[in-house]
């Protein structure tokens, strides 16, 4: 799983155009007081299966959240777009897995009723990948 994660960050770092929309990418919790905008990615599920009892498969649900206190949606829905950008349909170079894909699968927009209000975005990608 580790090795996951790591593709899914050096991805991010290789991007110019999505890492420097955001003032960081983070895995499960931003840190206390990080400026905004900026993302956070986690583990919602993961699935081993074996298809036709000769591979291990896993299934693996990540979810981006975009924060931002613009006023308008404006700049999460930039940083969305380059999020999708970099993510649709990519190929990642998971260290000891051969990865088969990675697949978005559901956007919500949402703004929280807290003082400032913040614009987030979730994004869900499924990716499946074989050892």
């Amino acid at each position: 799983m580790r090795a996951l994660l790591q593709a899914i960050y050096s991805r991010y770092t290789d991007s110019a155009g999505l890492s420097g929309l955001v003032t960081g990418l983070y895995f499960d919790e931003a840190p206390q007081n990080t400026a905004l905008p900026y993302m956070r990615y986690t583990i919602i599920s993961d699935t081993t299966s074996k298809v036709f009892g000769l591979q291990d498969k896993e299934d693996v649900l990540i979810q981006f959240d975009i924060f931002s206190d613009d006023s308008s949606v404006g700049e999460a829905m930039d940083i969305y777009d380059a999020l999708v950008d970099v993510y649709d349909d990519c190929e990642l170079d998971v260290d000891g897995y051969s990865f088969v894909g990675m697949t978005r699968e559901l956007v919500s927009v949402d703004r929280t009723d807290d003082s400032p209000r913040v614009w987030m975005i979730q994004v869900q990608y499924r990716v499946i990948i074989s050892e």
